[in-house]
Parts: C-alpha cells; structure tokens; sequence
C-alpha cells in the first residue's frame, strides 16, 4: 500500500515537471547555438496577411530578346585580275596560286536576336504550369501563406504574401527558370542537358587554402566557408558524364604549356564554374562549387542563395520568363493591439479561474489549472511550428475552451 503510494506521488511529479517542461518551451522557446550567435528553434507568431499589412508582387512575361550565335558556312569565289597579255613566269605561278584559293570555305559566326520567350511558348498551359511551380517553389521555401493569381489572356501573375522578411525572396523564385546544364567554354554546345541531371542539393565546407601563407595571415585566422551544389544524375547522364570526362582533360601544346579543354556549368544562362576532369578519375556525381572565402557574417546571405539554386532547379524548369514589376502594399484596419488586448484578458479570466478552482479544489484545483495550462501551451508550439493562417488560432481558443477544458475538469476534479 505504501509503495502504491509511493508510485503515484512520483508519477504526479512526473506529470508536474513534463506539463512545466511545456510550459517553458511554449513561452520561451528552445534556444540553440548558430554560429556566433543564439536562435530560438520555434518560430514566433506572425500575423497572416487578412490580419495584417499585405504585398502585392506583380510579375510580367519577359519581351526582351537575347543574342545568340550561329554559324554558317559561306564560300567566298576569288575572282583573278585581268592579266596583262606579256607576263613573266613569276606572275604565272602567282596566278595559279590565286585559282587553289578560289573556293575556299570560311566559317563565320552570326549573330541574331531571338525573344527570350517565344510566341509558341505563351499558352494557357504553360501560364497554369509556371503557377503551379512556383506554389512548389514557395512552398518548399515555407512561404506558405502565400496566393497567386494568373491572367490567362496576358500571363502576367499577382502575388499576395504577408508583408515580412520571407516576402524579400519571392521575386528569386519567380524570376529564375531553374535552367542547368553543362556546355563546352568554347563552342557553347550542351554536353550535358537538364534532363540527364536528376537533382541537385546545396552544401557548405570550411574554406580550404592551398596557400599556406595565405591560411596564416587571412582575416586573422577567421574561419570561411565554401558553399556549392552536388549534381546527382539520371542512367543516361552517367554514361554521358564519363564520356565528358574523359575528353576535356588538361592537354600540353606543342610548347608544353597546360591547354585544358574545360566545361561550363550554366544555371539560368550564367556561368557558375568552369571546369576540367582527371582522366583516370571515375565520376557518377559532381560536387560544384559556386561561392568560396565566405566568413561567418554573411553565411547565412550565401546560404540562402544556394538554397534558392536549389529549390528552384528541383521544382522543374519554368516554360515561361518572367521580370518583376511593381510592388504595391496594403494594410488591413484590423489593429494589432486588439489581439494583444484579447490575450490579456483571455490570461485574466483563466488566472481568476484558476484562483477559485484552487481555493475551492485545493491540490486538485491546482493540477486543474495546471493542465489547462498546459494545454494552451501545447496549442501554441503545434500552431507556431504548423505556420497555418492566423485564423487558426481562434479555432483552436474555442476548441480549449469548450471541449478540452470541461475534458480535463471532468477527470481530475470529479
């Protein structure tokens, strides 16, 4: 019987400490070290955008055109001169050396101006397809409370996202197609097109210094990052990427002088890295490098931009080019006051609750009081980690108190 005892007593105390524990948490956070610096691992509320000030991010198809370069092949007909009647054997052989040349093929370079977007491309189709990557793109950016709307005769596309620090990164996931391939430096050809390239990921190194000089005297031994992209790819671009492999390697010219033959890995158009490969190596992925000597002030800004790359690239290829426009703002009447206010009596009435269930309850009034607390606390984490719209935190007030809250009076009081 006094072991029973003994086990209940340590059971509640338990109880006690676990419903404190979540208490704590909610209110507090839980605190982790991120570089120099603390950061709280649970959000903070954010109110959404029908509680608050609004953005409005409008983006139109891009009509620019872009130069691009062809080659064709031209024959150039060298015609001789009228030649004096009376000529010298020199001037023969002159002559004759003329007429090997006459159909000489030289090949010249062309360069033309193509839209960005062609006509073909801007269909109804591809409007709802562009739409339907960047709700991917926003999503997996946690941008979520977010809407868009498409004109389905212009294909321009309005944006509303709550006005906040996320609200800086829409237009990157918008205004970029996600376009990566691998080209030869010099000729421009596509070696290895998006569709051999499975996915990317981003990661991040310390810094690594070839230079030992330069390891001992940079930033006061201040520690940098590296950061780049892994490329992973299909069956198909395996077989393809050893090919490439072993053709551009470093080669000697005649002087002995190192000649690579190097590839260029394009993301949206631009250059990322220039590159060459070991010939003996064996390659089924490759780790790229796009930012080096980052300290730890801007790792985050870097981070970010790798994580954009990223994103953008894995949700698919936009068939359309977009260029943002202007950006227009809108705030709601709703005060944010009226909310804090609501707060602060909803505590006062459930502290004064609390009070006479204790006086009138005695121990059993306090664990009272402590589970619903402990309740509202527990709501709180799931709705700040969950990041739904703000309405959701009314739903689930009037869920405690009408079901949960009579729940736990019944079980323990009674």
């Amino acid at each position: 019987m006094k072991q029973e005892k003994t086990t209940k007593i340590l059971e509640m105390i338990l109880l006690i400490i676990s419903i404190i524990l979540i208490i704590v948490i909610s209110f507090f956070g839980i605190l982790r070290k991120n570089l120099n610096s603390w950061e709280n691992i649970i959000p903070n509320y954010e109110l959404g955008k029908e509680l608050s000030k609004m953005r409005v991010l409008t983006f139109s198809i891009d009509t620019s055109t872009k130069e691009v370069e062809e080659k064709s092949e031209e024959t150039s007909d060298e015609t001789s001169a009228d030649v004096d009647k009376t000529v010298s054997k020199d001037d023969e052989n002159s002559k004759d050396e003329d007429k090997s040349k006459e159909t000489e093929k030289t090949e010249e370079a062309e360069k033309k101006e193509v839209p960005v977007n062609p006509e073909e491309n801007l269909t109804k189709d591809n409007y709802e397809k562009s739409k339907s990557i960047i709700e991917k793109r926003l999503a997996k950016a946690e941008i979520t409370d977010s809407e868009i709307v498409v004109n389905k005769e212009t294909g321009d596309i309005n944006i509303y996202v709550p006005f906040n620090d996320f609200a800086n990164k829409v237009s990157d996931y918008v205004t970029k197609q996600g376009k990566i391939e691998i080209i030869d430096t010099e000729t421009k050809k596509v070696l290895i097109p998006q569709n051999m390239i499975s996915s990317v990921s981003g990661y991040s190194t310390i810094s690594s210094s070839d230079n030992e000089e330069e390891q001992t005297t940079s930033s006061n031994n201040e520690t940098k990052y590296d950061f780049g992209l892994q490329l992973k790819f299909t069956n198909e671009g395996v077989n393809k990427l050893a090919e490439v492999t072993k053709t551009y390697i470093d080669v000697l010219d005649e002087e002995g002088k190192s000649n690579p033959k190097t590839v260029d890995l394009q993301i949206d158009g631009e250059t990322a890295y220039t590159t060459y490969f070991d010939p003996d190596g064996t390659y089924t992925e490759l780790n790229i490098p796009i930012y080096s000597g980052i300290s730890k002030e801007q790792y985050d800004t870097y981070r970010e931009n790798v994580d954009v790359k990223e994103t953008n690239i894995n949700t698919g290829l936009m068939p359309i080019v977009y260029v943002a426009n202007e950006t227009t703002y809108l705030e709601n009447d709703f005060n944010k006051n009226v909310i804090i206010i609501g707060i602060i009596i909803f505590a006062i009435i459930n502290i004064i609750l609390g009070i006479v269930l204790i006086v009138k309850y005695k121990g059993k009034g306090f664990l009272a009081f402590i589970a619903q607390v402990r309740i509202y606390s527990s709501i709180f984490t799931i709705n700040k980690n969950s990041k739904r719209n703000s309405y959701y935190i009314w739903y689930d007030f009037s869920r405690c108190t009408c079901i949960n809250k009579l729940h736990v009076y019944s079980k323990i009081i009674i």
